[in-house]
């Protein structure tokens, strides 16, 4: 835990580090433990986590050794302080304080000098009448950092229009009686020279300038044991006169100064407060509006400008206008001027298009605050001409950016980003991410498109960097072992959709080429599939235009094209779109040249043999994923191999060769264990135990459910915890746990609606609609069931809803509509014969009997118990068997055999312990014979139908009922 996080990667220790294992004795000395725990580093020395406020866990100590140990703690190295010299001087400052502060303290018998007052103080405030909203935390932050002692130069830091000024005014306003002899407020934005700064506050505390002293050492004089604070406003282009106010606080006693600028002084007995935007709604808000303070200060200046201004009609595009200005009270103010004219939806249009929008020419507000861009000009004033250089460039990236992507892109060193911080024109965030304000990112695009040539090279420099920074990290995206570690990545997301876009719009065909498979990656690892759907049929309509109706086999651009439409499909297959995902699987493998892209010819045959077996064309299912896996061991390409046997396994499933089933999942563990396939893994879990479920061997399929619900939640995949939730859910149901089945389904239904996914959302209804009717619900059931069957229409779903019209047959019969059982059952058995899905027939033929014999057709259902029980036994699902025997039982019953009927549903009651409401229906029947049996005769049928074997049993029933079947 003392190692810095170079030295645990394999660096050598040096100076750097050093400063780092010194942070960690010091927090650890304050607070009593290390700043960072044992399971919160990794052994590559990644530390995901931020160290504990140590001002919260200790508030007594001072603030600037609580800074000093935060820089030595960057585990940015670059970022960390240097040398332990640095370190030395630097406590040996705080120490200066401490002990002046102590002495101050002693002078004054004990008392802080900011006391009771003794005459009423003056002051020189004054400020417009415009409303003044929220900022009630960050007052009483500045006011407790002025009433400390020790604290006499406080600079609040910030970009123009952020409301410095403003804020410094009010927090002043509010307490005057911290200070005996007056706050004064000293706008600087008229003072042309610092030479003029000495006048400018003689002029506001009073003070007439006399006789042959100079006028600093007058001022100084004047001000030396008065309880006094200045207010220093927009002290930023003036910053040739800090060495003024060093003077000032060295040669005077007891004045504070408050300063407002756009950039840091410098000064070592600074301390520095950043001013933010007002709090801004969050994407989904639904509380009250006028709550939030960006929002409130929107209304209040809307009213003022339109008296009949409706928050209630206007609610979305005050939160929408209020997020992209990300409460920055200059451009609420200047936008809210504009209800009188335009709705807040056409505003916030307005800010997006041009922000000369955000402009005024009312002669009541100052220069610098008639506008965004005023506020802007003035900052860019201020930068040398390289500096002007370095920010445009960087206004190319989107949503942030790494040290690393801003001297590649912007030739950025380390020294310009922190002057740049220094200025509040960026500010780098906790993760060590540098951010500029959307607003100024489209001033500086603006500047940037007048440089033709910086322009298109930052572009271009921009694009390739994101895809180098992608393909680096391909493996990553396939070998994550949780979410997070693909949390470098996914912060770059923005940046890596503008650089995608660059290259697609460009028909850039090797740029969008190395793009393509990692992201493709990056959005099935976080399951956003409905964005990845839009950006690859975007991309594809580009390039089929671009390309035209016949385009040239084998051409770079082409084989592109052919990528990306396989991209598409597959994304569209797990969306369960077959029908479209059918299409673009055809038109991909049409243009992929054989021979000289293998790869994606393997790619797009296994995708399209997943989807063949989807939509039940097994046979055509066989021949692609078998031609697939030839490819793939041809080409050497592990991971489609992976994928084209787990396909293939899934479509023996269906066909009920379950040891086949078993076997190609297996292997499909082992190929996608050698490349480190963590999504496959969790799916092979998931899928074997849906062989072992169609086998009957339930706490077999429950542990390997359970391991594949452990294994998604811990990569973060979200579409593999629906299903594997559903699959655990389904073992809650054979076991009548139907509580607990309908709690699993709901979550897995939850997931499947955020993703946006129609066959997960159309098959966990079907689920949640089974364990809904199992705890008594028919009515609710119906509706689920119905809803399950609309989606599953929709998207061309054949298997799905096979089961959903059989799971309608058995409510209905359950409610006493046999009709209405029958109808749906009877498309149920033929829907699945189509697909010759064996389980799926056995299924439905199941529960037509039973609809059959509830509406008294007796000799109607035995053919299809018959048939129901031939498929069960053929692929060895005794599971499906055992429903079907009690329906035969049920008709030997009615028959009059009631021996025959008790062997049978004593049979049931004794092997059918992986379906307990089957068993349960088994008693209940036994129960009913006891009235017309002695109870010594059903103990004998019960002791011989413990050990009778299922094999045996089937053979005995089909001959009786279909003649030999050896």
């Amino acid at each position: 835990p003392y190692m810095s996080p170079e030295v645990m990667r394999g660096s050598p220790p040096d100076a750097v580090s050093h400063v780092w294992c010194l942070g960690v004795l010091l927090f650890e000395m304050i607070a009593g433990d290390p700043p960072f725990q044992q399971d919160q580093i990794g052994a590559d020395g990644v530390i995901e986590a931020l160290p504990p406020d140590l001002l919260e866990l200790r508030p007594e100590i001072p603030e600037e050794l609580a800074i000093l140990i935060y820089r030595m703690l960057d585990t940015d190295r670059d970022l960390r302080i240097q040398s332990l010299k640095t370190v030395q001087s630097e406590l040996r400052a705080i120490l200066d304080c401490l002990k002046e502060s102590t002495e101050t303290a002693a002078e004054s018998g004990g008392q802080s000098t900011g006391g009771a007052m003794t005459t009423a103080p003056t002051t020189s405030l004054s400020f417009t009448t415009t409303p003044f909203v929220g900022r009630q935390e960050e007052m009483g932050r500045i006011t407790t950092m002025l009433a400390e002692p020790r604290n006499r130069l406080l600079t609040l830091v910030g970009p123009g229009g952020i409301g410095k000024s403003r804020l410094a005014f009010e927090t002043a306003q509010a307490h005057t009686g911290q200070f005996a002899d007056g706050i004064h407020f000293i706008p600087l934005s008229p003072v042309r020279s610092p030479a003029f700064i000495v006048l400018a506050i003689g002029n506001a505390v009073g003070l007439t300038f006399a006789g042959k002293q100079d006028a600093e050492s007058q001022l100084f004089n004047y001000l030396r044991t008065k309880n006094v604070l200045l207010i220093l406003d927009d002290l930023d282009e003036l910053l040739e006169g800090v060495p003024l106010i060093f003077e000032l606080l060295r040669k005077t006693k007891k004045p504070k100064v408050l300063i407002t600028s756009r950039e840091r002084l410098g000064l070592r007995t600074e301390h520095v407060f950043e001013v933010t935007g007002l709090e801004i709604p969050e994407k989904d808000y639904s509380g009250d509006p006028l709550a939030v303070d960006s929002v409130r200060l929107f209304y209040e200046h809307s009213i003022r400008a339109k008296s009949d201004f409706s928050p209630e009609a206007e609610r979305a595009g005050m939160l929408e206008i209020c997020r992209l200005l990300d409460g920055i009270p200059l451009g609420i103010e200047l936008s809210a001027r504009w209800t009188r004219l335009l709705s807040c939806r056409e505003i916030a249009r307005e800010i997006e298009r041009d922000i000369d929008f955000l402009s005024t020419d009312q002669v009541d507000v100052p220069v610098r605050h008639r506008g965004m861009r005023a506020a802007f000009d003035r900052s860019w004033r201020l930068l040398s001409e390289s500096e002007q250089s370095v920010l445009m460039k960087l206004a190319v990236f989107q949503g942030g950016f790494s040290r690393n992507a801003a001297e590649a892109v912007a030739d950025a060193s380390l020294r310009a980003l922190s002057g740049f911080c220094d200025k509040s024109l960026i500010h780098r965030d906790a993760f060590g991410r540098f951010q500029i304000h959307e607003l100024l990112r489209q001033y500086l695009q603006n500047k940037l498109a007048g440089h033709d040539i910086e322009f298109a090279m930052a572009s271009r420099d921009h694009v390739e960097y994101y895809a180098r920074f992608l393909h680096e990290r391909k493996e990553l995206l396939v070998t994550y072992t949780s979410i997070g570690a693909l949390q470098n990545i996914e912060a770059e997301l923005a940046n890596i959709q503008k650089g995608w876009n660059w290259a697609v719009d460009n028909a850039e065909a090797t740029l969008v080429s190395i793009y393509i498979g990692p992201l493709h990656l990056l959005y099935d690892a976080h399951g956003w599939y409905q964005e990845a759907e839009q950006t690859f049929s975007r991309a594809a309509g580009v390039f089929q235009e671009a390309l035209g109706p016949n385009p040239a086999k084998g051409e770079e651009s082409v084989q592109v094209l052919g990528r990306i439409l396989s991209r598409l499909a597959n994304v569209l297959s797990v969306l369960g779109e077959y029908p479209q995902a059918r299409r673009r699987f055809q038109e991909s493998l049409e243009i992929i040249t054989f021979g000289t892209d293998d790869a994606e010819k393997a790619f797009a045959l296994s995708g399209f043999g997943g989807v063949a077996g989807r939509e039940g064309r097994y046979d055509e299912a066989e021949r692609l994923l078998t031609e697939a896996i030839e490819l793939s061991r041809k080409c050497d390409e592990k991971r489609t191999l992976g994928w084209a046997l787990d396909a293939l396994g899934t479509v023996a499933m269906y066909r009920g060769r379950y040891a086949d089933a078993k076997e190609l999942h297996e292997q499909a563990i082992i190929v996608l264990s050698e490349v480190g396939e963590q999504k496959g893994l969790a799916i092979e879990h998931n899928n074997l135990g849906n062989v072992a479920y169609c086998m009957g061997q339930m706490e077999e399929a429950r542990s390997c459910y359970r391991k594949a619900v452990s294994a998604n939640r811990r990569i973060g995949r979200k579409s593999g915890l629906r299903t594997a939730l559903g699959n655990l859910g389904n073992i809650g149901l054979m076991l009548a746990e139907f509580g607990q089945a309908r709690g699993l389904y709901e979550e897995s239904l939850a997931i499947a609606r955020d993703l946006g996914d129609d066959h997960g959302t159309a098959h966990a209804l079907y689920q949640l609609g089974v364990a809904v009717a199992g705890l008594g619900n028919q009515t609710e059931a119906l509706e689920l069931e119905k809803e399950s069957l609309r989606i599953h229409r929709r998207t061309g779903e054949r298997r799905g809803q096979a089961f959903s019209l059989a799971s309608l047959g058995r409510i209905h019969m359950r409610i006493g509509a046999h009709e209405e059982a029958l109808k749906v059952l009877d498309e149920s058995v033929s829907i699945f014969h189509d697909l010759k899905a064996l389980w799926g027939m056995a299924h439905a033929l199941g529960f037509r009997g039973w609809a059959l014999v509830a509406s008294g057709e007796h000799e109607r259902a035995i053919p299809d118990f018959t048939e129901a029980l031939r498929i069960a036994a053929d692929i060895q699902s005794q599971t499906l068997a055992v429903s079907v025997i009690l329906g035969i039982a049920e008709v030997k019953r009615v028959h009059g055999d009631g021996v025959a009927a008790a062997h049978l549903a004593a049979y049931v009651a004794s092997h059918s312990n992986n379906a307990v409401e089957v068993q349960r229906q088994a008693e209940t029947f036994l129960r009913s014979l006891e009235h017309h049996m002695k109870k010594e005769d059903l103990e004998t049928i019960r002791s011989e139908a413990r050990i009778l074997r299922f094999e045996h049993l089937a053979q005995r029933l089909l001959e009786e009922f279909m003649g030999d079947t050896s």
